[in-house]
């Protein structure tokens, strides 16, 4: 190694990014109102709604005595029919692989005994867009709308439509999903209590008001999710439970596997880093939800490894560079294991940021999470935990140098020892053992040290002499 990065004189600029980051993130989070909770953590509906034109209208009229029934199910790859007859069950998957087009889809349902299509859309459009639903629904004389995603970049709905569309519900809060032009929501509806059967009651009400707004058969619902008031709680106070215990466990190890000022300063980081991004989420509103707690787990083990493998190399290098101090034992650990730093964090980050840009809903966010505790993370391991170990060791050289001249040297010794580790300089001592001696600290202010008594034991020819 040619050169050694002196990083141990960023330190107090590295204490105070920190303090910024963590002052920041409480007040950003108090002005914004709080934590974003989820609907993981609080009682209430949770709907993932797409509002999109109709592609076709399908009819099911069976002719027979005993009629069949005949049910549809879509995916995001195929539409499924299933016939049921006194005969058995027979089975139709339209794949939009095999049929590409909306006009393919359409001939392939109209070729099945007793199925009606009527078209509403362009059937050239491609049948990878056809909108899939989250239920399996009953088809019968009835016309029942298959969707399909808008396709006009230049006119879609603006999610402050949705908004405006849903202001008669009690504070709804309404996220975009995926791309914007094809309108898909999450609309989150809290439960307070007050309302009788409340999930059956906000989703018609959510139905009724957008339907209203774009068109009946234009809002198709595809994915619901109701927690109540009991098990929310409960699995809040889990999920608290759970991450402090995870965390304190983390601590012994870091106790057992290190002397106290190592792991006090893997401590020390390890909260660092799970606050700082709890900050970032409260600043910036995203959702707090299960996801976020496993984002917050993995980046606390994260930090830990890369704070073990810096602390690791500075407890080995202090083993081999004896007449070397701290600072320089530190400087050259850091710079060692840099590299490794740099290019695990490197790739790390390079898989996160795929999920996180190829991704929609929670795990994109909890891929942001990751993002942001990756690179506090690394941060910390270089400018939080080994600049801790840095100051810890100081200060307990100067207690240790004080106690030392207390106990074995003179008063001039002693005064001198507790000035330079108050930052002053030492004045004239004046009286015998025992007595109060007066110094000035570094701002010219008297201060009263008391110089004990030092008793030295005779021996001998001295000790008679005494006597």
């Amino acid at each position: 190694m040619k050169r050694v990065i002196p990083f141990t004189n960023l330190r107090f600029f590295g204490f105070g990014f920190s303090a910024f980051l963590l002052i920041g993130g409480i007040v950003g989070t108090i002005i914004r109102g709080g934590f974003n909770i989820g609907i993981d953590f609080q009682a209430g509906l949770s709907e993932q709604v797409q509002i999109a034109p109709v592609a076709f209208m399908v009819t099911y009229t069976p002719k027979e005595a005993l009629a069949p029934t005949m049910s549809l199910n879509m995916s995001g790859k195929a539409i499924n029919l299933t016939a049921e007859t006194e005969n058995g069950t027979k089975s139709y998957s339209i794949a939009y692989a095999t049929y590409p087009t909306l006009g393919d889809v359409e001939r392939a349902i109209g070729a099945i005994p007793n199925m009606n299509v009527t078209s509403k859309a362009d059937p050239s459009l491609p049948s990878s867009e056809l909108v899939g639903i989250s239920t399996t629904v009953e088809l019968n004389a009835t016309p029942f709308p298959i969707n399909v995603a808008n396709q006009d970049a230049a006119r879609y709905v603006h999610i402050a439509e949705v908004r405006a569309a849903l202001a008669s519900l009690q504070g709804p809060l309404v996220q975009s999903v995926g791309n914007p032009v094809h309108q898909q929501f999450l609309i989150r509806a809290e439960d307070r209590g007050k309302t009788a059967n409340f999930q059956v009651a906000m989703t018609q009400q959510i139905k009724k008001l957008l339907s209203a707004k774009f068109g009946e058969d234009s809002v198709v619902v595809k994915q619901s999710a109701y927690v109540g008031p009991r098990f929310s709680q409960n699995l809040a106070q889990q999920a608290i439970t759970l991450t402090v215990l995870a965390l304190l466990l983390i601590m012994v190890y870091i106790w057992i596997r290190f002397k106290l000022s190592y792991a006090v300063s893997a401590m020390i980081a390890t909260i660092h880093d799970p606050v700082i991004m709890i900050g970032f989420i409260g600043v910036f509103q995203l959702e707090v939800n299960t996801a976020t707690i496993a984002a917050v787990l993995t980046i606390v083990g994260y930090s830990l490894n890369d704070t073990i493998v810096v602390l690791d190399r500075i407890r080995e290098n202090r083993g081999l560079m004896r007449e070397t101090n701290l600072r320089t034992v530190i400087d050259t650990s850091v710079t060692q294991v840099l590299h490794r730093t740099i290019i695990t964090s490197f790739t790390t980050f390079l898989a996160v940021i795929s999920i996180l840009v190829f991704t929609t809903g929670s795990i994109q966010e909890f891929s942001l999470n990751m993002v942001v505790g990756i690179v506090i993370g690394t941060y910390s391991s270089i400018f939080v935990a080994a600049q801790i170990l840095l100051l810890w060791e100081d200060a307990r050289d100067k207690r240790k140098r004080i106690r030392d001249a207390i106990k074995y040297g003179t008063r001039e010794v002693a005064l001198k020892a507790v000035s330079q580790a108050a930052g002053g300089a030492a004045a004239a001592i004046e009286g015998a053992d025992g007595e109060t001696a007066v110094g000035t600290d570094g701002t010219g202010a008297k201060t009263e040290i008391v110089i004990p008594h030092i008793e030295r034991k005779l021996h001998g020819g001295k000790r008679h002499k005494k006597k």
